[in-house]
């Protein structure tokens, strides 16, 4: 079994044993007698499920992205050799990360992040004409809080309500279109990042587009898990974020698809061909690109396993704990992505409870962890709310093992026993 291992604080001769050592006592092996159980529990395995949060950054891009912290390190802007082996770095960045998305280099503009592309996208499709804002009740917050301020500002936005699977229907969204007039703005979540759920972007994108709408996409949760060729899709812009499929934090990708009837608004300046202003991250850039060639190869060959541990985790679950809700369960999902709602417990008390034992999920997207109130998205689908309460995200990776998925089944359902047995409101 692959086990992150808590190494650091250990003693040295402890360290041979964490790695499975010369004894031979197993790596879930009881506490050994004469340790501590703080001891014991530094030598246990990480298990970590939370990649739709966030994910590690693995050997390949860090390799890739060293250089660009120690030797090539000059801004892309400058006019000396050092700035331009920067901005030569930068442009076969561009060229690698158009390659695995299947567009033109001249298409792609670097971001922050995911938040700073769809925030540009959407600013930019209602200030170049669209005359409302059409977007869904289950968009990330990124989405959600930026049609908040255009609505502020005067734009009309239509919320799209879903299906108790997650999913928006044809018919209502002709009917907000309709409602908004042409042109309008269409924004849609590609991949939903607490349930996982898609969204036939094929036909909504389709019927938007075939209206005269404008459509952008937020990829951001499938990016790196078999997100298909952009150029094929019915849409105009795309939003991704790297740190979500193993680069660096602090660098995202806007895809504009050349002639589109938009230009994103972003901070004035003169870099990203004169869309966006600020110094670009190099070393993110860089290791983005090489992330999502990294992702798009571990995912090509590991989807079938990693849905087979996800549909594992789910049936196991249930089994063990009659009246667990599956939200978005009889929809299409991305592979990764298992939610879950208990009856009658909190799910901040579960995550914090599998948190003490190396178990690390999330109860909802991280976006919304210090936010009080119900998850938006599973109100949306009419999950009960003493349902959403309890709910649950599990969200695996290539790196993910069977081993990983029994131990984390066995805590979780001990956990949530507990935890129901102690609310003496429960039914």
């Amino acid at each position: 079994m692959r086990c992150r291992w808590r190494v650091s604080h250990m003693p040295s001769r402890d360290r041979g044993l964490a790695r499975g050592g010369p004894d031979g006592a197993p790596r879930h092996a009881p506490a050994p007698v004469g340790t501590t159980d703080a001891t014991h529990r530094r030598r246990r395995c990480v298990i970590y499920l939370d990649h739709n949060a966030t994910t590690p950054v693995p050997p390949e891009v860090l390799d890739a992205v060293q250089p660009y912290f120690r030797d090539t390190f000059a801004n892309p802007s400058s006019q000396h050799r050092l700035g331009e082996r920067a901005r030569a770095a930068l442009e076969d960045a561009r060229e690698r990360v158009a390659a695995a998305l299947g567009v033109r280099p001249a298409e792609i503009v670097f971001t922050s992040g995911g938040t700073e592309s769809i925030h540009g996208a959407l600013c930019g499709m209602t200030s170049c004409g669209a005359r409302a804002l059409v977007t869904t009740r289950v968009e990330h917050t990124a989405a959600a809080l930026c049609a908040d301020r255009l609505e502020k500002e005067g734009v009309p936005v239509h919320r799209l309500p879903v299906d108790r699977s997650g999913r928006v229907q044809p018919n209502v969204l002709e009917e907000a279109l309709e409602a908004a007039g042409a042109p309008a703005a269409l924004n849609l979540i590609w991949a939903n990042n607490e349930t996982g759920v898609l969204q036939d972007v094929q036909l909504l994108g389709g019927l938007a587009r075939a209206r005269g709408a404008i459509v952008h996409l937020d990829g951001v949760q499938l990016a790196g898990k078999g997100m298909p060729c952009l150029q094929d899709l019915p849409a105009d812009m795309v939003s991704l974020s790297g740190h979500k499929f193993g680069a660096p934090k602090g660098a995202g990708v806007l895809w504009m698809r050349r002639g589109a009837p938009v230009r994103p608004r972003f901070a004035p300046g003169h870099q990203e061909g004169g869309l966006r202003g600020g110094t670009e991250n190099l070393p993110g850039i860089v290791g983005l690109a090489r992330a999502l060639e990294v992702a798009k190869e571990r995912w090509s060959e590991n989807v079938s396993r990693i849905e087979a541990l996800r549909d594992g985790l789910q049936r196991r679950i249930v089994e063990a704990l009659p009246g667990t809700l599956v939200n978005g369960g009889d929809a299409p999902r991305i592979a990764n992505t298992l939610n879950l709602s208990f009856h009658g417990i909190e799910g901040a008390g579960v995550v914090h409870s599998l948190s003490e034992e190396d178990i690390h999920v999330s109860s909802g997207s991280a976006c919304l962890s210090d936010v009080d109130g119900p998850s938006p998205v599973l109100a949306a689908m009419g999950v009960p709310l003493d349902f959403i309460h309890g709910s649950l995200r599990f969200s695996l990776s290539w790196t993910t093992t069977s081993e990983e998925i029994d131990r984390v089944v066995d805590v979780t359902v001990g956990v949530v026993r507990r935890l129901q047995a102690m609310n003496p409101s429960r039914d």
